[in-house]
């Protein structure tokens, strides 16, 4: 009962900014639709979907939640494993309800010819090479669909596209809630020493790593170039693994280690 609560609370707190999100993306599409139909004609080029922008909106919506949500849930006698398991229940929920919508929005784009090339998702301008009937190497992001020669083909890349989505969305919502979590738990000092100073160094220090292990680092960034990113598959399951591994350090961190913010 308590889970219930806690879920449809944290699902009812993100729900003006889903509404806000895609009154924007929606409004801009369709300004954008009126702007080249009637004053600059047919624009070359590729637009790419809403499935582009969610990501980024899952990711800083959950960098947001969980301060608030664990000051309210723990007021109501809500345990912090209940919280972040219904947290987590809540990002697939949402997931779900954005990915429904991005493939209705999709469809409508690709339907409508708005655009002189139409409407293309992130998983087509990832993967959007295949192999035609006769072997030959397409490479025309817009035309993908009606170039696979077999229906079963086009309805293995819709659900792949659906799938890589899901994935990627709760993918990046646990990503922004770890680190929510791991900054609530950090001093300032610690704050600044994590997510700014370590980054800093690292950065300017990447190429000399790079140096000292090239061919190891090479070796390493062609396997994952053929396995990983340039497969959907691979790709799905590193962001599944991302998920799990990140997952579990957030419950570990949030249920069994002190939450009380430290003196500053």
């Amino acid at each position: 009962m308590k889970f219930s609560k806690a879920f449809k609370y944290q699902l009812n707190d993100v729900k003006t900014s889903l509404i806000s999100f895609y009154g924007v993306m929606i409004g801009v599409e369709i300004l954008l639709s009126l702007l080249i139909a009637f004053c600059v004609g047919n624009v070359k080029g590729n637009v790419i979907g809403l499935d582009a922008a969610t990501p980024i909106f899952l990711f800083i919506l959950s960098l947001c939640i969980f301060s608030t949500n664990f000051s309210f849930l723990n007021q109501n006698s809500i345990s912090r494993r209940t919280m972040v398991l219904s947290c987590f229940a809540m990002f697939a929920t949402v997931a779900g309800i954005m990915l429904a919508i991005d493939a209705i929005n999709a469809a409508i784009m690709y339907m409508g010819d708005f655009y002189k090339y139409p409407y293309s998702t992130v998983y087509e301008m990832i993967f959007h090479q295949f192999e035609s009937a006769d072997h030959r190497i397409v490479d025309k992001t817009s035309d993908i669909l009606q170039n696979l020669p077999t229906v079963s083909q086009k309805l293995t890349r819709i659900s792949a596209n659906l799938i890589f989505n899901y994935v990627s969305y709760i993918a990046a919502a646990v990503s922004g809630y770890f680190i929510s979590v791991v900054f609530y738990r950090l001093s300032k000092i610690w704050r600044i020493i994590v997510f700014i100073i370590i980054p800093v160094v690292l950065l300017n220090s990447a190429y000399s790593i790079y140096r000292l292990g090239e061919s190891f680092f090479d070796t390493i960034s062609r396997w994952m170039d053929r396995n990983i990113f340039n497969s959907p598959t691979g790709t799905i399951i590193l962001m599944l693994i991302w998920i799990v591994v990140f997952g579990m350090l957030s419950y570990i961190i949030a249920t069994r280690a002190s939450l009380k913010p430290k003196k500053e």
